[in-house]
């Protein structure tokens, strides 16, 4: 057995032989119903009955695992937690977004415990299985919970998928990718709380894909367009408007799209201006510069709660992504190794700031902080030279590995070979 955040502990994993919750109750049968959204309307398989208790031990302990440990990474900007309570409420009728809470906890369990990864493959073949009739086409259109279901199997995806910081291949799935875009709404007012909390999911995940694969953003982002403004809004607001920038970022960064001076320096004034007028609850509780002495390279930083954490953090990526891109940076000359240097050390500043909050701040709650974290990591930390640097970032990558439950396998062994270490 194994132990999780809350104390309670998983059996190791047995390949489940029925459907959760289908032979298990001979009272239970499976319906039908043709659900609307939009022009278009798909078949969904639903219980009549409630599916709780379930009659599985392992499957409500997987159940368990998803609410307490992994609920948390998709809950980063939503106060109302929408898949720490609302979403999991619905398994008890809805079998398909049972099986990819299932997929997503069992994956998870296979990133620390001795948890048989068949498990997870079969409740994600389950899953695909009930989702595939509404998936025959490009512009099929989904329920909320099928949709929810899918952005849960995007974090399977993100859990397996080879992450380094060299331009790659993205692992992404192009049939999950093809019915986000086909499902993305045209306006986020008109849709419910959790179509909402779902893309703005989607948005988070498609940033981190982005990030460590140096790849433009997927995701549809014009839908949240409805505020991009610096007017006085609540933190969360505040949080996903600099998200959506960082989206912005990496399209001008590694997009097909324009890459002129002018595109640049109006990225430039839109992250100043968030800096500027952000609330006061984004400035730090209390800060404290790293003494450099030893291992110990990353200024204390407490802030007041995760929607600010995730905003600096998500500044200070767009940051990074700023410097390493500026058109502006000479290409020859004799000022080019001196400006090069300079840009260099802004890189490495905004990678300690962003690892010092994770380390002030990353709390179990808040296991996005960390993993935020690696994603600067895995694209400025071959530029820290210093050994003792080389092994507090090593030591951040550790942490989020084995307390937050976070792979960064890859990550390492890319770092370790830019930084010349030889294997171990």
């Amino acid at each position: 057995m194994s132990p999780t955040s809350s104390g309670q502990e998983i059996v190791l994993g047995n390949i489940p032989n029925v459907h959760p919750g289908v032979e298990s109750s001979p009272s239970q049968q499976l319906s039908f119903q043709v659900l609307s959204n939009g022009s278009e309307t798909s078949p969904h398989v639903y219980f009549n009955t409630p599916a709780w208790p379930l009659q599985d031990q392992q499957e409500a302990r997987l159940l368990r695992h998803f609410i307490d440990n992994v609920a948390p990474f998709f809950d980063l900007c939503d106060p109302r937690r929408h898949f720490q309570i609302t979403i999991p409420q619905r398994t008890t009728t809805c079998p398909t977004l049972l099986n990819a809470i299932l997929a997503a906890s069992a994956s998870h369990l296979c990133q620390f415990a001795q948890f048989d990864s068949l498990v997870a493959n079969f409740y994600v073949q389950e899953c695909l299985q009930q989702l595939l009739p509404m998936m025959g086409g490009v512009t099929g259109m989904m329920d909320e919970n099928s949709f929810a279901a899918i952005v849960i199997l995007r974090f399977v995806e993100e859990l397996n998928a080879p992450m380094s910081s060299s331009r790659h291949e993205s692992p992404r799935s192009r049939l999950l990718d093809t019915h986000i875009l086909a499902n993305a709404p045209t306006n986020c007012i008109e849709v419910s709380s959790v179509q909402r909390a779902s893309y703005w999911v989607c948005m988070q995940q498609d940033i981190y894909m982005s990030f460590v694969a140096q790849q433009s953003t997927l995701a549809p982002h014009e839908f949240c367009t409805a505020d991009r403004s610096v007017a006085q809004a609540d933190d969360w607001t505040w949080t996903k408007r600099i998200m959506l920038h960082c989206a912005d970022l990496l399209l001008y960064c590694f997009g097909e799209g324009e890459h002129s001076v002018g595109t640049y320096d109006a990225l430039v004034r839109q992250c100043a201006d968030w800096s500027t007028f952000k609330p006061a609850s984004f400035h730090p509780i209390f800060f404290k510069e790293p003494s450099m002495l030893g291992v110990d390279i990353f200024p204390e930083v407490w802030l007041l709660n995760d929607a600010a954490a995730a905003g600096i953090q998500h500044y200070h990526l767009g940051m990074i992504l700023l410097t390493a891109h500026n058109p502006k940076a000479p290409l020859v000359g004799p000022d080019q190794r001196q400006v090069l240097k300079l840009l260099d050390d802004e890189i490495k500043g905004h990678v300690r700031i962003i690892c010092g909050i994770a380390k002030s701040n990353g709390t179990a709650s808040s296991p996005s902080n960390w993993r935020t974290a690696t994603m600067a990591i895995s694209m400025a930390g071959d530029r820290f030279r210093g050994r003792h640097e080389q092994i507090a970032l090593m030591n951040v990558l550790d942490t989020t590995e084995k307390k937050q439950i976070w792979p960064t396998n890859t990550i390492k062994a890319h770092i370790k070979e830019a930084w010349g270490w030889r294997s171990v």
